[in-house]
């Protein structure tokens, strides 16, 4: 039985059931300061202290304060078994100290996390080595987990169905395309993206998502 626990941001965006617990939240600091860290009651602590006590093993999704920081205290705290995912490495803030900052508490995390027998895997060897370096890290208390998809979802299909697919979609049947989905942030490399859609004319560019 796994349970997940997450923010409420978008509000409402999915009910709240037994196994989906979400926690009322406010997205202050990524609005101001582009720290996505939502920030939460810090009383939320005892819910998730007494959902860690219930369960066998604990996995979270990011070094970053907030709900997953909340979460490894917890975990640690009860000594259970603990893994950690971390998708990328510290994303550059436009505030120096800021970016300076995060590296700080994100890679003192890492270094603590394993330290108390917690394991860190990551998705590529670029943040892996990333943080083996930065967080000077034990190698032995990291592994890889390559990223997936599920194939129900997202699958190949012939030639003949996608340029009728393409056609529906209005794409242009010449010309090389690229799809972007995600929030529309800057953290999300939008500004890059949006040189390579004026430096190349002729890729065709799709980008999918909210944001300012």
């Amino acid at each position: 039985t796994v349970k997940w626990v997450k923010t409420d941001i978008p509000r409402g965006s999915v009910a709240a059931t037994p196994n989906n617990v979400r926690l009322t939240a406010y997205n202050w600091f990524e609005d101001h300061l582009q720290i996505n860290t939502p920030i939460v009651n810090p009383l939320a602590y005892f819910k998730i202290l007494n959902l860690v006590r219930r369960h066998d093993a604990v996995s979270v999704h990011s070094l970053a304060p907030g709900v997953t920081a909340l979460t490894i205290r917890a975990a640690l705290a009860c000594r259970k078994p603990l893994v950690v995912t971390q998708h990328v490495g510290v994303i550059p803030l436009k505030s120096r100290m800021l970016t300076l900052l995060q590296d700080h508490v994100i890679t003192r995390s890492a270094r603590s996390c394993t330290q108390q027998g917690a394991w860190l895997t990551f998705v590529s060897p670029a943040v892996r080595d990333w943080f083996i370096e930065k967080a000077k890290i034990n190698p032995a208390c990291v592994c890889m987990t390559p990223t997936a998809y599920n194939n129900t979802s997202f699958f190949l299909i012939d030639t003949a169905e996608r340029r009728e697919e393409q056609r529906q979609l209005g794409l242009p049947e010449n010309r090389l395309k690229v799809l972007f989905v995600g929030r529309f942030v800057e953290k999300k490399g939008l500004l890059l993206l949006e040189h390579a859609a004026r430096s190349c004319p002729d890729i065709h560019f799709t980008l999918i998502g909210e944001g300012a």
